[in-house]
């Protein structure tokens, strides 16, 4: 099994905000793979996915593993503010990609690319949900 967190040079204990700064700085460097890395991140970012995907990597039980996952979605006001600052970013990065549609005329790219915007649309609205302290709009 491939491990997602080496892809983006991280610890299977990483933090959520860790994990979209690297998916950040991957798809800064690397803007070729940012479909590859945006399919990791919806892994990484969704928790019952991650839980699962730890589980197999680890080969450990899922309830054990939930149990010492919980405080992985639990941020304090810092940690949701720097959060806010990456989403903003992948607001930005989703529509500067997106935009991409008006220089192709490949059905099959096209159709590839929705579906990209439609996955970061899900992991965006996700990763909002995390922020309690104050509204994102």
């Amino acid at each position: 099994m491939k491990n997602i967190y080496s892809v983006f040079d991280l610890d299977v204990k990483a933090s959520l905000l860790d994990i979209c700064l690297n998916y950040q700085k991957k798809c800064m460097e690397k803007p070729d793979y940012i479909f590859y890395y945006t399919n990791l991140l919806d892994v990484l970012t969704n928790y019952p996915k991650k839980l699962v995907y730890d589980a197999m990597l680890l080969q450990t039980d899922l309830f054990i593993l939930d149990q010492a996952c919980q405080i992985y979605y639990f941020l304090d006001e810092e940690q949701e503010y720097d959060l806010a600052i990456i989403i903003s970013w992948m607001e930005d990065f989703r529509d500067f990609v997106y935009d991409a549609k008006f220089f192709f005329t490949n059905p099959l790219y096209l159709n590839y690319l929705e579906a990209w915007y439609n996955q970061m649309e899900s992991i965006l609205m996700h990763l909002k949900s995390l922020v309690k302290t104050f509204y994102l709009a």
